[in-house]
């Protein structure tokens, strides 16, 4: 007599004891509320069998279950990261050293002009800080659009549709925060003004 397949909860559970193992305590204690978040989700077996019937009919890459969790898990850590570190620290580092900058420009004026070379260093890495943060974060960093449009597009590249209600299923498990009313479907729109305008045209 055959076994019966694992359930996606089975798969979920296998790859737990998986990550319980993981050194490095942080990543292991956010990977198992990942986990136990999308486990204990009454719709996670049905989101599984949507993203399987998906693929199956459209003819693209099937993707196996481990791989999802394990993507999920990867790409849930770097939205924690972003929301945890990676946002408020780069933004404190420019906040830092323009005020010190300002404080060695009113030092300079009044007759140290050395401190005057140092307050333009310091200003000069504080608006390469800023650069940076503006390319790789937008002008307003929002690791949950940035989570939503990584789910779309592994959804369109494996199963042809961007599966709307599947994200919300995975932004629930990374963030442990219910997605607000057409969240997922909002994170299309340009957040500046001169995206909107391009999308428009």
């Amino acid at each position: 007599m055959r076994a019966p397949t694992p359930s996606f909860r089975d798969q979920l559970s296998h790859v737990r004891q998986q990550v319980a193992s993981e050194v490095q305590s942080e990543k292991r204690a956010f990977g198992l509320a990942v986990i136990d978040r999308w486990s204990e989700h009454a719709a996670a077996n049905e989101a599984w069998e949507v993203i399987d019937q998906a693929a199956t009919s459209d003819g693209s890459p099937h993707l196996e279950p481990v791989d999802l969790i394990a993507w999920v898990l990867e790409k849930g850590w770097e939205h924690h990261r972003l929301v945890t570190e990676i946002v408020p620290q780069s933004k404190a580092l420019e906040d830092r050293a323009v005020s010190q900058a300002e404080k060695n420009w009113r030092t300079a004026r009044n007759g140290d002009p050395n401190f005057g070379i140092l307050a333009g260093i310091q200003n000069k890495l504080a608006r390469n800080q800023a650069a940076m943060r503006l390319r790789v974060l937008g002008r307003q960093p929002n690791p949950r659009k940035l989570f939503i449009l990584a789910c779309r597009e592994l959804f369109i590249a494996n199963c042809g549709q961007p599966l709307d209600q599947v994200t919300e299923i995975l932004l629930f498990a990374v963030s442990g925060a219910e997605p607000k009313t057409n969240e997922v479907r909002d994170a299309l729109k340009a957040s500046t003004r001169a995206g909107r305008h391009s999308a428009k045209m």
